[in-house]
């Protein structure tokens, strides 16, 4: 509960405690957090996701005060049914743009098929279904929503005079939901570095005054959408700026030397524990576009460097290779440079829809081993929280034992709460006792196609104007939240 306790805490605390003292919202409470010269413990994690996630808190709380005034206080199983709602529309979301992202290299067909690749392939399955209360659903939503709209302005789908506004938007939006979202800050200069050497070559003036006008539109909009950490940071620390994560986080030396481990490692390795990646790469490789390549292939790599240099490089004891969600949007559209021939005949495409099935398969016995492992002893947990090999053969000898007994499916998570259990999972439990049905999941299930038929109604109204008016309302909400940060109380009262 560490990350998603601050990532909830930061949310959860100036809105309803009216302070920055997150100290009795962090979980496990046992574990000391030093106190800076404010007196408030400080965060590594960014605020982003914490501002995605107020519209939902917003809606439990006023649901809560009208019902039960009493318990308004951020904590009900409604609060954390209905963040966990908004966390993975988000990720579904995020999956339009990436069905749409491909559509700009391939047909429909085989956009779907790895659309649900991207879905159920990666560790966005778990993050989106298990443990919303992350920062992933939304970083990704983030950086397929800012790719696509390198790719439009690229092909003038999206006209020259609103790139500044929506890259910043994008960028500022990325950073904070993800520090290592700072990575994409390479699609607008390619962009804007691109639009300049081609109007420098024909020596137009003017369009080069717009394109400056434009860059610093975008440095505008990046910095007032960031606004709200810095608001944060000079509260919390004293400081307007924060180094996010201290050196501790990284090897020391000049070499990504855990970069063998991100790819090739028995515990959260690429090839072991997302295959997707490793087509996406290949496909990568492949892409006809050679600028295009040239970027993405180098956004790749700098990625997996910057994992590489990492002392956590296997995510802790977080599920799967969480670190390269972010970077499904690249691994999508390698996926579509690589299996274009086969979608264009019959047997081709039942390949790739096997494909798909056994990736995801795949990734749903990984899901199994990983909440089980604490009380089965399939893998060695200690080993997978300090990223020690696993071995080669759990993951056969997993899928073997899952196959002969089917039921072992339906087993309790091990050290979670009757309240986060899946409905089957406590039905099979308890089947004659509806009142032990967990609480959150089952206010989630009630409340999730109310709230995706809003969600659909609002992308149809908006379709048309929807980014300039989506990226204006983005910047009035930061802008109010920098506001509110400021205005509030760093203690206690």
């Amino acid at each position: 509960m560490w990350d998603p306790s601050f990532y909830y805490a930061q949310m959860r605390t100036p809105l309803i405690e009216g302070n920055l003292d997150m100290s009795e919202d962090i979980y496990p409470r046992d574990v000391a957090m030093p106190r800076n010269k404010t007196g408030l413990i400080g965060s590594v994690w960014p605020l982003g996701s914490g501002l995605f996630w107020t519209p939902f808190f917003l809606v439990a709380h006023t649901a809560k005060w009208l019902t039960d005034s009493n318990h308004a206080d951020g904590t009900s199983p409604i609060y954390i049914a209905l963040v966990s709602i908004g966390s993975a529309l988000y990720g579904f979301a995020g999956l339009l743009f990436i069905f749409k992202l491909c559509r700009q290299f391939t047909s429909s067909h085989l956009a779907l098929l790895i659309t649900i690749a991207c879905f159920g392939a990666s560790a966005l399955l778990y993050y989106s279904l298990r443990q919303p209360i992350m920062a992933h659903t939304t970083s990704f939503l983030c950086s397929s929503a800012l790719l696509l709209t390198y790719i439009y302005l690229r092909k003038k789908v999206i006209p020259m005079r609103l790139s500044g506004l929506l890259l910043g938007v994008l960028l500022a939006l990325n950073i904070l939901t993800r520090w290592s979202g700072a990575l994409t800050a390479i699609f607008p200069a390619a962009f804007f570095v691109t639009v300049l050497w081609q109007q420098m070559a024909v020596r137009d003036w003017k369009a080069i005054r717009i394109t400056l006008l434009q860059i610093a539109i975008a440095a505008i909009c990046c910095v007032t959408v960031f606004s709200p950490q810095l608001a944060f940071w000079y509260k919390v620390y004293g400081r307007w700026f924060v180094s996010p994560q201290g050196v501790d986080s990284f090897v020391a030396g000049w070499l990504p030397i855990n970069l063998p481990n991100v790819l090739i490692s028995t515990n959260r390795g690429l090839i072991f524990w997302m295959p997707l990646a490793v087509f996406g790469l290949i496909g990568l490789c492949r892409l006809s576009d050679r600028p295009l390549r040239a970027l993405l292939l180098a956004y790749f790599a700098i990625a997996c460097m910057l994992i590489g240099y990492r002392v956590d490089w296997y995510s802790g004891a977080g599920f799967g290779a969480r670190y390269f969600i972010e970077l499904l949007p690249v691994i999508a559209i390698g996926l579509c440079a690589l299996f274009c021939d086969w979608d264009l005949h019959v047997v081709g495409r039942w390949a790739l829809r096997f494909l798909v099935f056994a990736l995801v398969a795949h990734q749903l016995l990984l899901m199994y081993v990983y909440e089980h492992a604490p009380s089965n002893g399939w893998i060695d947990y200690l080993a997978f929280g300090t990223g020690q090999p696993l071995g080669v053969r759990f993951q056969l000898d997993s899928a073997l034992k899952l196959i002969w007994q089917p039921t072992l499916w339906f087993q309790l998570r091990p050290y979670v709460g009757m309240d986060r259990q899946s409905l089957p999972v406590a039905l099979m439990a308890t089947p004659s006792n509806l009142r032990t049905l967990p609480q959150i999941p089952l206010i989630g299930t009630l409340c999730a196609p109310f709230l995706a038929i809003g969600a659909a109604w609002m992308l149809y109204k908006l379709r048309s104007r929807g980014a300039t008016i989506t990226a204006a309302f983005v910047i009035i909400y930061c802008l109010a939240w920098f506001v509110f940060l400021l205005s509030i109380s760093t203690h206690a009262a």
